[in-house]
């Protein structure tokens, strides 16, 4: 497993069963994100137990309504992290992806990309959808970052990997969303899920 322990010593008595379940019956990841393009302004990172913290530091003290709580609460991210890096890729029906997206020009992170959803299932072409979701910081909103990332990560889900569909779940009232969704050319769709 790719994470190192000793960063997470509160969470390995918790999942102690399932280290040897995963070490034993899932040596391998069952799905493995292919390297993301870039262009001139962003590039991409997966989330990792040596990057995990700038997350943290992207939220801590942001009181926007529609950034994921678990963001801004570093024991709950740490916890998540942990899972993730463990055992999130060694599911076997759906995989999940978190993607840093980063400034060329000086490095910085801006937002955090989430693809998700991921299937092997073939019925119904469910290994060609996947959702996506996104959270930008602060300092970086409106100012087309996320855009220029989520456009490059859409461009890399229909062509490297093949997809047929890519969803993107929006509260009702995130109207910005819903704009900002519309402007990369997805179209409301009536929401199934409960």
């Amino acid at each position: 497993l790719a994470m190192k322990r000793q960063k997470f010593k509160t969470y390995q008595k918790k999942y102690e069963i399932l280290d040897e379940y995963f070490l034993k019956h899932n040596p391998e990841p069952h799905f493995i994100l292919p390297a993301m393009p870039s262009n001139e302004t962003v590039f991409f990172e997966p989330l990792n137990e040596n990057n995990y913290v700038q997350l943290y530091e992207m939220f801590d003290e942001d009181d926007h309504p529609f950034v994921i709580s678990r963001y801004k609460n570093r024991t709950e991210w740490e916890e998540y992290v942990y899972y993730y890096v463990n055992y999130g890729r060694f599911v076997g029906k759906h995989g999940y992806f978190d993607v840093f997206a980063r400034l060329k020009s000086t490095g910085a992170y801006f937002s955090l990309l989430n693809i998700y959803e991921l299937s092997k299932d073939t019925f119904d072409d469910k290994h060609r959808k996947c959702f996506i979701g996104y959270t930008t910081g602060k300092k970086f909103r409106g100012m087309g970052l996320t855009l220029a990332a989520v456009r490059l990560s859409l461009q890399f889900l229909f062509e490297t990997m093949q997809m047929l569909y890519v969803y993107a779940y929006v509260e009702r009232s995130n109207l910005k969303s819903q704009m900002f969704l519309t402007r990369l050319g997805f179209q409301m769709v009536p929401n199934t899920f409960s």
